[in-house]
């Protein structure tokens, strides 16, 4: 590590922490040990790395040597399902967001009562609500039917 890396004992746990890839509870029993290791090291007033001490990636990469490789494949199914989860989660909204626009689009009949000084007293689709809007505003929806009472 150069001398103008000097990292603080928590930074340098981060940044290895960030690098390592192995279960939550293993990762904070190789943290915690190498959190002994740093702080046996340091002087008592100093809180920062030790100088000439490895770089956070040879580190993580010596630490990652000390993690099975079923724990490393764990982990790697565990977020592949959650990766696929999110991704079906989120296709479902997606899809459900479509059907339900395709169908707030075909239900819009509108129905012209009356007009009255460019207001038009409509009644809309099945709900039955009745509005007062402008003819502009009938007109600039094109997929409204317009239907004279």
């Amino acid at each position: 590590m150069k001398s103008a890396d000097v990292l603080s004992v928590n930074e340098y746990l981060k940044r290895v922490k960030r690098l390592l890839i192995c279960p939550d509870k293993t990762k904070k029993q190789l943290l915690s040990g190498l959190r002994q290791e740093l702080l046996e090291q340091c002087d008592k007033d100093n809180s920062h790395v030790p100088v000439g001490f490895a770089s956070p990636q040879e580190t993580a990469a010596e630490l990652q040597e000390n993690v099975s490789e079923s724990e490393i494949a764990m982990l790697k199914k565990r977020r592949k399902k959650l990766f696929v989860f999110t991704a079906l989660l989120a296709g479902i909204l997606f899809i459900f967001m479509l059907v339900y626009l395709v169908i707030l689009m075909n239900d819009h009949e509108v129905v012209v009562t009356e007009r009255i000084h460019g207001y038009v007293t409509t009644t809309a689709g099945e709900h039955g609500g009745r509005q007062t809007v402008t003819d502009y505003l009938i007109s600039s929806f094109g997929n409204y039917q317009m239907t004279a009472k």
